[in-house]
């Protein structure tokens, strides 16, 4: 069920930080594996149930303890909207605290995860990241080359040429490799001949393999694919 106005739609949002933020924490020390937009707002909402609950429950408990008589859950809840207008500072004095308070423990449920892998480790939790073995191979050319590829496609045709950009998906099938001029193509039992095309869009879920030169402002090297 979804709110219906715009004030419930904020409390929402609120409500739900403390999920988002242990989310984003938590990609930080492990390899977030790609989940439908389900699986996501499920996360969520889960975490933020967790910690806005029992958040919830320690802020109404102190403040029951120290403000005697001054907020009163089940007259809240009887009396409805009435009765939060006009006590309408300790509510949201009460979700202010509530929210940081939950914020605060989602931090640290995810301070405690790291200090156990340190401690059963011996070194710190690393920051990972999800990203293929495309973004290392391609992205880190020395000394200002230009990295070249030799691939190998499906149908059996050879490519050779220098890369102007990729795709980062994790899914193969969803990148893309943009081969720059000089580009040289072999077919199957063919002979190597140049592709008269300044760029040329290779379609990830197409490549057999791969391999990875890097060059300097020197032609294309040609050798890969044969004579």
């Amino acid at each position: 069920m979804l709110p219906s106005t715009f004030l419930g739609l904020l409390l929402f949002l609120w409500l739900i930080t403390p999920g988002f933020l242990y989310n984003l924490l938590a990609a930080r020390r492990r390899i977030v594996q790609p989940a439908s937009t389900f699986q996501e707002i499920t996360r969520v909402v889960l975490a933020s149930a967790l910690f806005s609950g029992v958040a919830g429950a320690l802020v109404l408990g102190v403040e029951g303890l120290i403000f005697r008589g001054g907020f009163q859950l089940a007259r809240a809840v009887n009396g409805g909207a009435l009765y939060l207008r006009q006590h309408y500072l300790w509510v949201a004095g009460l979700l202010t605290t509530q929210v940081v308070l939950a914020c605060l423990m989602a931090w640290g449920a995810d301070g405690i995860f790291k200090w156990h892998t340190r401690h059963s480790t011996g070194r710190a939790a690393p920051r990972l990241k999800a990203e293929s073995a495309w973004t290392p191979l391609l992205s880190t050319a020395p000394n200002a080359a230009h990295a070249y590829v030799w691939l190998r496609l499906k149908s059996g045709i050879e490519l050779i040429g220098r890369v102007e950009g990729f795709g980062h998906e994790i899914a193969v099938a969803d990148r893309e490799l943009v081969l720059a001029a000089p580009i040289k193509m072999k077919e199957a039992g063919g002979k190597v001949a140049d592709v008269p095309w300044q760029y040329l869009a290779v379609d990830g879920g197409d490549i057999e393999s791969l391999a990875v030169k890097y060059v300097g402002d020197t032609p294309a090297p040609t050798s890969a694919a044969g004579g």
